[in-house]
């Protein structure tokens, strides 16, 4: 499972006269003809949103009185942690962490006999399971078997901050060590190392070649100058092989001259 990050891109005023945070608007990229107007911003400034199949109505509960007539349907409240509205299940709650399913079976009833679930699609509930731990595990394995310290991380940030009985406390203490994480953590180690490998080096050619054993050497024109050891010429010497150059000063250019700047420089 991927967790997709929504960047808002920026926050505007309504041009409507409401209080805030009711009049701030997000701009998100993904959605740019369009502006995300939050009801919750509403409730926070104390207007009333009306919804309709045809039309949405905000009424000031500060200057608006409103008469209902008949017995209501659903009923819920407001989280003051996330900010939600939760809406139980059950039509008469005692205990919202344990009555908010409608099953006629136990969940781990219905998940082992899937082709008695009429629709095959159904929602559980993870109050239902007997323990934290295997809630953490539960949790773990919808998650995308997460090693824990990516999880821990996540939790921190408030990517599952919806999550209920999902805390990086409880998660510290009842991690998973499963053969799924040691599968997960050996591909991470994997994809790390091969991206290593494709990590660009600096490229080193080599050419193989035989030798030559070919020497060349030159002797310049006598210097206007003789220096202070009597020389007056300069030899150059080129191995082509090893792409070597060197100099060797003469006194003179006789062969007896030119056998001593060799051996001097061989020396």
């Amino acid at each position: 499972y991927r967790l997709r990050l929504i960047i808002i891109k920026r926050v505007s005023q309504l041009l409507y006269e409401i209080r805030e945070p009711a009049n701030e608007t997000n701009m998100v990229q993904a959605l740019a003809m369009n502006l995300l107007l939050g009801t919750s911003k509403l409730a926070d400034a104390n207007y009333i949103t009306v919804f309709t199949k045809d039309e949405v109505q905000v009424f000031d509960s500060e200057a608006t009185k409103l008469n209902i007539e008949g017995d209501t349907v659903m009923k819920g409240w407001r989280c003051p942690q996330t900010k939600l509205w939760r809406v139980p299940l059950t039509q008469k709650m005692s205990n919202m962490n344990t009555e908010t399913g409608l099953l006629s079976k136990e969940a781990t009833e219905i998940i082992l006999n899937k082709r008695e679930c009429k629709p095959n699609e159904f929602a559980n509930s993870v109050y239902e399971l007997p323990n934290q731990e295997q809630v953490e595990a539960w949790y773990h394995a919808a998650a995308g078997y997460r090693t824990k310290s990516t999880w821990l991380v996540a939790i921190a940030a408030g990517f599952f901050a919806i999550w209920p009985l999902l805390t990086a406390k409880a998660v510290r203490k009842h991690f998973p060590e499963s053969k799924e994480v040691q599968e997960h953590q050996e591909v991470q180690v994997a994809e790390a190392n091969l991206a290593k490998l494709r990590r660009k080096h600096n490229d080193v050619y080599i050419q193989v070649r035989e030798t030559a054993g070919i020497i060349y050497s030159d002797q310049t024109g006598r210097f206007p100058v003789v220096s202070q050891e009597g020389h007056k010429y300069i030899m150059v010497l080129v191995e082509i092989d090893g792409n070597y150059i060197a100099m060797e000063p003469m006194k003179s250019r006789e062969r007896m001259s030119y056998n001593q700047s060799l051996r001097c420089n061989n020396g």
